[in-house]
């Protein structure tokens, strides 16, 4: 090798050389590694951590929410729309978000999507999605009659009307640790209905154990009004029962502060009966006879009739009590439980007459005969105070409601007769009480009892 062609390498060695160390000395850190950049799609370095977990909170309308992922528990306040946990977690921990305790005030279950796995970046998505159990309420019916309804509440509202047997079930559901109470709110037809296990609270099932029982039957009591009261027959009844009472007669206070003889007492007539379609019924119930110093007035007799059959039965009214110093005094007579009505008694100088029969009023001379239910009674020496027929008032002086006789207001005048279906007889004379008035049942299973009302009269009619 020559000496020019020596040069020539050592220069060409040092510019290689120098070309390796400026490439040795610029920049030394390592290319990044590949990773999922959220922000920008792109590959982004992963970094050691610590990273945040959290998430929204969707219908979280109750208290009381308590989640937890491993040993870190977190309480959610009521209405948050979000939630993070204090603590960061490390690249590679566990994700396991579980719901460690579920919201109540309203009772609400709550899930988490996206809460598990391996945590390897901040977890923004663990979201929470809450919702309120709704369950229905329900049950069975049973004993409507045809054309009939009851319509069903619950909780004082939510109205369900059923027309038929079977099962039924609210159109509002419940939330689950609520109360339920079904009640019937109105039943047509004359039902009466009563519920079982028709309260509660719901839990987390369906409520499909109330049951609801209907019947026809009911009972109602009519009072004395003076005036003919009335009652439609229910259209689910198949038999009604009528149990009706003659009124008192009125007592004889004693002439001059003298003693006391009460009136007769009123009839009992209690019968059954088979309605018809549409039936309405009218009720008379006799009024006490009118008390007074002498001679008093007749009880009169109740009555009930049907559209279809006419009369059902009438129970007469006791007779009037009398007494005066000259003659004594002597009670009245009781209704009668035959349909003719009964004659007076007297005090011993006196003779009684017979009450009328048939449906005929009482006849008498001072006090008046009690009304029948087809004539009135007579009062031969004071013919205003005659009972009259049905549904004729009483006597005017005296006579209770329903054919009573009145008294004839005079010394030691006559006492009225009770009124019935046939009129008792009036005092025929001074000195003598009035007769009870006669009774009629065209009842099946019929009973007439003598003698045990006092006052007015009453009507129970039964289904």
């Amino acid at each position: 090798m020559t000496k020019s062609n020596l040069r020539i390498g050592v220069s060409s060695a040092i510019i290689l050389g120098t070309a390796v160390i400026a490439a040795c000395s610029s920049d030394s850190t390592p290319p990044p590694i590949a990773g999922n950049d959220a922000a920008t799609g792109g590959d982004a370095p992963v970094t050691a951590g610590p990273f945040l977990v959290s998430g929204a909170v969707n219908g979280y309308a109750g208290d009381g929410l308590v989640i937890q992922n491993g040993a870190d528990v977190l309480a959610i306040g009521k209405g948050a729309t979000t939630y993070t946990f204090p603590e960061k977690f490390a690249a590679g921990s566990p994700l396991a978000i579980t719901v460690q305790t579920q919201p109540t005030a309203p009772p609400q279950t709550c899930t988490i999507a996206n809460g598990t796995g391996t945590i390897t970046s901040d977890i923004l998505n663990a979201d929470i999605t809450c919702g309120t159990s709704l369950f229905p309420v329900g049950g069975t019916v049973t004993g409507i009659a045809a054309g009939s309804n009851v319509v069903l509440q619950n909780n004082g509202g939510d109205d369900l009307k059923l027309e038929a047997d079977g099962t039924f079930t609210f159109s509002s559901q419940v939330v689950t640790g609520s109360a339920y109470a079904v009640t019937v709110a109105s039943s047509s037809g004359g039902s009466s209905c009563t519920v079982t296990d028709g309260a509660g609270t719901v839990a987390s099932a369906a409520i499909t154990n109330v049951a609801v029982v209907c019947k026809c039957s009911g009972s109602v009591t009519f009072g004395y009004t003076g005036a003919l009261q009335s009652f439609a027959v229910p259209t689910c009844a198949k038999s009604i029962t009528v149990d009706a009472y003659g009124a008192e007669g009125g007592k004889s206070t004693g002439e001059n502060g003298g003693l006391s003889f009460p009136g007769g007492k009123g009839e009992r007539a209690k019968g059954t009966f088979t309605p018809k379609a549409g039936d309405v019924l009218s009720i008379l119930v006799g009024g006490k006879g009118t008390d007074s110093k002498c001679g008093s007035g007749g009880g009169g007799g109740s009555f009930v009739t049907s559209t279809s059959s006419g009369l059902l039965l009438a129970a007469g009214g006791g007779g009037g009590g009398f007494h005066c110093i000259a003659l004594g005094g002597v009670n009245g007579v009781n209704g009668n439980v035959t349909t003719s009505g009964g004659g007076g008694s007297c005090t011993p100088t006196r003779t009684a007459t017979v009450g009328g029969s048939g449906g005929s009023g009482g006849t008498s001379y001072y006090g008046g005969g009690g009304g029948g239910f087809a004539s009135k009674g007579t009062g031969t020496n004071d013919a205003k105070t005659g009972g009259g027929a049905y549904p004729g008032a009483g006597g005017i002086v005296g006579g209770g409601y329903g054919g009573g006789g009145g008294y004839y207001d005079g010394c030691c005048g006559g006492s009225g007769g009770g009124g019935g279906y046939s009129g008792g007889s009036g005092g025929a004379n001074d000195g003598c009480a009035g007769g009870g008035g006669g009774s009629y049942n065209a009842g099946t299973a019929p009973t007439m009892t003598d003698g045990v009302q006092a006052g007015h009269g009453t009507v129970t009619i039964s289904y």
